[in-house]
């Protein structure tokens, strides 16, 4: 029965147009500060982190093994302040485990109470070199778990005990430089204490 019609048919009354945002919904207006009218910012580092907490006990009895595992607690805060050509970076746990029976703060092993996983400072000196120097965590490749050609050290414990996968990276105190170009872009670092 359509043949020969040529017109599409008419919508139904009151959808002529499209209909409008129910009140409250539609969109605010622009409103831009000028920079000399806009609020301080309350903190000039950016701030972030997570607490987290794990525990362990044995199901069964080991004469030579303590009956819980692990008790361990960690805070971690970073502290993060970019700038046009210079960023700066501080990474650092405080970590309780009461059955540990180590304490002191080593940092090159990542032992004790404050453990600085970064504390670094990224500049960007051309715009085909960037630096970066201090406690950083390093890596090559992208293939996730998989260390063919990245030799930078690794925590296995924290690996295996479950903590987040940024812990298999340990730190390394080191000056990275890397040069971006067309046909490739090269890391050379240099750490001291390998």
């Amino acid at each position: 029965g359509l043949e020969g019609v040529e017109e599409e048919p008419g919508l139904p009354a009151g959808l002529e147009e499209e209909p409008g945002l129910p009140a409250g919904l539609e969109a605010p207006p622009e409103t831009t500060l000028p920079p000399e009218e806009a609020p301080p910012t309350p903190f000039p580092l950016e701030l972030s982190g997570f607490w987290e907490a794990r525990f362990g006990m044995r199901t069964q009895e080991d004469p030579e093994e303590k009956a819980v595992s692990i008790g361990e607690t960690r805070l971690q805060l970073e502290l993060e302040k970019p700038w046009e050509r210079v960023a700066f970076r501080l990474t650092t746990d405080l970590l309780f485990d009461p059955v540990l029976d180590r304490h002191r703060i080593r940092l090159e092993r990542g032992e004790g109470a404050v453990d600085l996983r970064e504390a670094n400072l990224a500049l960007r000196l051309t715009g085909f070199m960037d630096v970066k120097i201090g406690r950083q965590i390093l890596t090559w490749g992208t293939g996730d778990l998989i260390f063919i050609n990245d030799l930078f050290p690794k925590d296995w414990n924290a690996f295996f005990i479950g903590r987040d996968p940024e812990y298999l990276k340990a730190p390394s105190d080191a000056l990275k430089v890397s040069l971006f170009s067309s046909l490739l872009n090269l890391d050379l670092v240099y750490t001291p204490p390998f």
